[in-house]
């Protein structure tokens, strides 16, 4: 009989030790991002108001296209009034990050 969880485990095991490669160049390419964004933190916050605006830009697109697509759903305003915010957010954000940092 096989425990519950060690087969989930033998599955993980086998995944890293097949992709063990993939694993350590991530880990690398993570330390240099952490060294360079502790060498130059304007940039770094820069790259991450940017990065955020377009999360919001993205998520509030996705929300208005949702809302339309579902009109009896409870909350379609306040769903479309928060995806709307996103929108707005996301484009100040990506237009002028350093006003957002």
């Amino acid at each position: 009989m096989i425990w519950p969880g060690l087969a989930s485990r033998r599955a993980v095991t086998d995944g890293l030790r097949a992709h063990w490669g993939l694993f350590l160049s991530q880990d690398i390419l993570m330390v240099i991002l952490g060294v360079l964004a502790v060498a130059a933190p304007a940039v770094a916050t820069m790259a991450v108001d940017i990065y955020v605006g377009w999360l919001f830009l993205i998520a509030g697109i996705v929300g208005i296209i949702a809302m339309f697509s579902v009109r009896n759903v409870p909350g379609v305003v306040w769903a479309l009034i928060t995806a709307a915010l996103s929108v707005i957010v996301g484009v100040l954000l990506i237009w002028r990050p350093m006003e957002g940092a």
